[in-house]
């Protein structure tokens, strides 16, 4: 069972321009296994980012059951099984573009919780916040060209690909955020830190980043995760 419980709030939203919502998302607490939580934003100048981040999103389900155990792997067997969400989901996307002779691409953003650590696996533009103790951390690094938003790696371009890997302890009271580029085009890194401490819910936290990011434009596709943690008291009897 895991050292830590979770309270989680997730939402999806459209936009204010685009005509269907192209990010899809997971949230899975799965007792002994872990907690599994991803974001994937189809690529839009791909033939099919809905298809590419929706087959994502489903393989790596997929993938957390039937591959991740209840028992406790030492860290480095963990941080490998995560990192392999990404790379074969990627391979699987790369034999359905061959298959299909079209091009199907999609970001993806990975959080593993189990015991005391967390894992992330990460690959594209979407991205991974923590906030502990007041101050907001980006945990992931893009995969773009310098000061551009032109997307080096993403699952499905290219035969191979390079994930950004982070695995370290969690403590209580840590809220991560998961998002795709839909909010942190309009919502600024301190601005999101504001508003999840100000709010008195996950869910208000979720709802409020959203509307900012529609009241400033709303050009994408929105996705938040916000989550935090909390000791598990059963654990610890």
């Amino acid at each position: 069972m895991n050292k830590f419980n979770i309270d989680f709030y997730a939402l999806s939203d459209i936009g204010r321009v685009r005509t269907q919502n192209q990010d899809n998302y997971i949230v899975i607490d799965n007792g002994e296994k872990g907690f599994l939580a991803g974001v994937w934003d189809g690529v839009g100048g791909c033939d099919d980012g809905k298809f590419a981040s929706k087959t994502a999103c489903e393989f790596s389900e997929k993938f957390f059951l039937e591959n991740f155990s209840k028992s406790s792997d030492n860290i480095f067997t963990i941080k490998e099984k995560v990192e392999n969400i990404n790379l074969k989901a990627h391979l699987h996307i790369k034999e359905l573009s061959n298959t299909d002779d079209k091009t199907y691409q999609t970001t993806s953003s990975i959080l593993y919780i189990k015991d005391k650590n967390y894992f992330i696996s990460h690959v594209g533009d979407s991205k991974i916040f923590l906030l502990r103790d007041n101050e907001c951390f980006l945990l992931t690094k893009d995969h773009t060209v310098r000061e551009s938003s032109v997307l080096t790696q993403v699952l499905g371009h290219l035969n191979d690909i390079t994930c950004h890997n982070v695995f370290e302890n969690i403590f209580e009271n840590d809220i991560f955020l998961l998002c795709s580029d839909g909010l942190t085009s309009f919502v600024k890194k301190e601005e999101i830190s504001e508003i999840i401490q100000k709010e008195n819910s996950l869910e208000n936290s979720v709802i409020s980043l959203i509307n900012l990011a529609n009241s400033r434009g709303g050009t994408d596709n929105i996705t938040v995760i916000c989550l935090k943690t909390s000791i598990n008291q059963a654990v610890n009897k």
